[in-house]
């Protein structure tokens, strides 16, 4: 059996069996580039190649702190974003001038001690990025600080990676580090994919915000 697409018989891959993780780029170079009419295995070479695909890339993405230098790329990020959510709910539509306003925002919170800024590196593209910050509770309960996510996005083409998962474990020890021990997020009800992300980290809801137009 081939031990890279579970073909039960002798196929081209066999000389990959036993050695996955030196040739994981060659594998998939070749297996991007295969017509789905000539794979073998059927069902279980696809299901082989998108593991082999998800484990590639895992393993090309590196997540840093960003730095100034990031911060025109991470408008970019911003952007997509952001019109991804106008399609979802006009309240998110920006501005001309607003990725002005998101470049001094996300500036600032760079260079601030109590918080922290990510981003997700592909071959020295930026295709994912985080912001966290330390936050306080009002006055009068026995709880006074939590850690706040404020944004994560993933470029589309990068999603289902396990690319935002990643950031977010590496925002979680950040905030250890600080301190922490709960953090929350806001999530709009209209974005099915951010909620299901957010509730499969472990979240759950303990509060409802409501509006009302008048």
């Amino acid at each position: 059996m081939c031990g890279f697409c579970a073909f039960r018989g002798s196929c081209k891959y066999d000389y990959y069996y036993g050695e996955p993780q030196a040739a994981l780029s060659k594998v998939y170079l070749i297996v991007k580039s295969l017509p789905e009419r000539q794979a073998p295995g059927g069902f279980f070479y696809w299901r082989e190649v998108g593991m082999l695909r998800n484990l590639t890339m895992k393993n090309q993405i590196n997540i840093r702190k960003a730095v100034e230098n990031d911060v025109a790329a991470m408008v970019e990020l911003w952007k997509e974003m952001m019109d991804f959510h106008k399609e979802l709910d006009q309240l998110f539509t920006r501005k001309a001038t607003g990725h002005e306003g998101w470049t001094d925002f996300i500036t600032g919170h760079i260079s601030n001690d109590d918080s922290c800024v990510l981003v997700a590196e592909c071959n020295n593209q930026i295709v994912g990025q985080c912001l966290g910050f330390v936050s306080e509770y009002p006055p009068g309960i026995t709880s006074k600080r939590y850690g706040k996510f404020q944004e994560l996005a993933v470029t589309a083409k990068f999603r289902r990676f396990g690319i935002g998962e990643k950031l977010f474990s590496e925002m979680v020890t950040w905030f250890r580090e600080h301190g922490i021990k709960r953090t929350q997020v806001r999530v709009s009800v209209h974005n099915e994919l951010l909620t299901a992300f957010w509730r499969k980290m472990g979240f759950r809801p303990y509060a409802e915000t409501l509006f009302l137009e008048i």
